[in-house]
């Protein structure tokens, strides 16, 4: 529904959050063509430390409503889960 009309910013807020596996998989790659088609700006809320690292090109840590980390892709890039799991400590 959010993407009938010519939306140019998409949020997903847990998109993925209780669904199984395979399910998760199409909703991403459908978000992933939406992009890719129409060039929409998607923000995907996740608590998924790997979903984070795996998709999208920037990532951005919220506390208390700031952002408290913002990272550009070439660095996300060299990003790992354990890296994640120590911002959390």
């Amino acid at each position: 529904m959010g993407v009938i009309d010519e939306t140019k910013i998409l949020l997903m807020d847990e998109p993925t959050a209780a669904l199984d596996p395979r399910s998760s998989e199409v909703v991403i790659k459908l978000a992933e063509k939406i992009n890719a088609e129409n060039g929409t700006t998607i923000l995907l809320v996740t608590h998924s430390m790997k979903d984070a690292l795996q998709y999208g090109n920037r990532l951005l840590m919220f506390q208390s409503g700031k952002i408290i980390k913002d990272i550009k892709e070439n660095e996300k890039k060299s990003l790992t889960l354990p890296m994640l799991y120590e911002w959390f400590g």
